[in-house]
């Protein structure tokens, strides 16, 4: 008998519905020019639609280079020479932008993807190259920026009036060492250490 179709039971199903027509962001319509039966000429007008298909595809995908230029007004009234500030939040000691950082440490730690595949991953989905040295500086300069905001999720749990945990040993860099997940209704901390003691 042919394969039942469809979640299993208990579980909830998951059907791909069609993209509302504000969603669609080309429409591909597939008008015939000639009568297939005879090979006159059909209106280019009217028509009525008997099939519909849609595809869900990437856009093209290619880094974007942005150069920040400074420049130096003088004052036509006193002379003074002002000098143009960068943007908000522009890191000037930054090589790559906010969104290449958070892949390549979304990728890494959510994902475990290794450093010497991320090079590879850049490099052929975006055609961006990128060194393994460039990526562990980056994902490492954002998590000391993201450092104060992981300070505050530890400290909300410790002040919570039940915290849940567990352990597990994990090998880092071929050795032992221990991670721990401390955990409230709405936050989490993790904590991976060489040496499995109180503090």
């Amino acid at each position: 008998p042919a394969a039942k179709r469809g979640p299993k039971p208990g579980h909830k199903g998951v059907s791909r519905s069609r993209a509302e027509s504000a969603a669609v962001d080309q429409v591909l319509v597939c008008r015939p020019q000639q009568c297939e039966s005879c090979g006159t000429a059909l209106p280019e007008t009217k028509g009525k639609v008997v099939g519909r298909q849609q595809v869900v595809e990437l856009p093209p995908v290619k880094p974007v280079v942005l150069e920040l230029v400074r420049l130096r007004v003088h004052c036509r009234h006193c002379g003074h020479g002002t000098v143009g500030r960068a943007p908000e939040g522009w890191d000037p000691d930054a090589r790559f932008g906010p969104r290449i950082v958070a892949l390549a440490a979304l990728l890494h730690e959510q994902h475990h993807v290794a450093y010497e595949r991320l090079v590879s991953l850049f490099a052929e989905v975006f055609g961006l190259r990128i060194s393994e040295g460039a990526l562990v500086e980056a994902v490492a300069r954002l998590g000391r920026a993201l450092e104060p905001h992981a300070q505050a999720i530890a400290s909300a749990v410790r002040a919570a009036p039940v915290v849940g945990s567990d352990e597990t040993s994990m090998r880092v860099d071929g050795k032992t060492w221990w991670a721990w997940v401390f955990q409230t209704a709405t936050a989490a901390v993790f904590r991976i250490e060489p040496r499995r003691n109180a503090a």
